[in-house]
């Protein structure tokens, strides 16, 4: 939903299962309110580098930043990808599927509608 839009990751328990925040503290907010959500998206991708992490959600922030941080996001988001985190990027602008995800779903309504 509209509430859900950030980035959000989880790692390996150890067990084979993911474990995640119980909140989202790599979100926008968790950076303060004075710095723009470019920014803090931006911010928020290069502290996830940091970390080793199984699974990051990229959750429809691409619609809100400018092209010049769109290029800076997709950019952190292939570095992320070639060290070998699994990520999933759920986005309404089939261009930038292409130029980050191998493997594409498209959904219209809540179903699969192509794979």
């Amino acid at each position: 939903g509209a509430g859900a839009r950030g980035i959000h990751a989880y790692a390996d328990d150890g067990g084979g299962k993911l474990r995640g925040p119980r909140r989202r503290p790599v979100s926008p907010s968790a950076f303060g309110k004075n710095i723009r959500k470019e920014d803090k998206y931006v911010l928020s991708l290069i502290r996830l580098s940091f970390r080793k992490l199984d699974l990051i959600l990229v959750d429809n922030i691409f619609d809100e930043i400018s092209e010049v941080y769109q290029e800076a996001i997709i950019s952190l988001v292939k570095r992320l990808k070639e060290n070998g985190t699994t990520l999933i990027v759920a986005c309404t602008r089939p261009e930038i599927a292409e130029k980050i995800c191998k493997r594409k779903i498209y959904f219209e309504h809540g179903k699969v509608v192509d794979d």
